[in-house]
């Protein structure tokens, strides 16, 4: 699958529209979405848009910022994206 050029540092940012598909094939709306991969937070930027909740896990502190920077969140919340 080709990634997405992306201004942070991530090297492979997928596509929101495959993220927005599966989301919209598995998840109610309001229902919650579990990336344990969360990356750049492409997941989390296509959850938002489908008004669902979203909890993404990653194990790069620098990924989680990229991440929070590109949904507009505040700096540190306690490792994990969420809303």
């Amino acid at each position: 699958m080709p990634v997405r050029s992306f201004r942070g540092a991530h090297f492979a940012v997928q596509p929101v529209e495959v993220a927005s598909r599966c989301i919209a094939a598995g998840c109610r709306p309001g229902g919650l979405v579990l990336d344990m991969f969360s990356g750049a937070g492409t997941t989390a930027v296509a959850a938002r848009r489908l008004s669902r909740r979203f909890i993404g896990v990653d194990l790069r502190a620098d990924y989680h910022r990229l991440a929070l920077e590109r949904l507009g969140l505040p700096g540190d919340r306690g490792g994990g994206v969420s809303w």
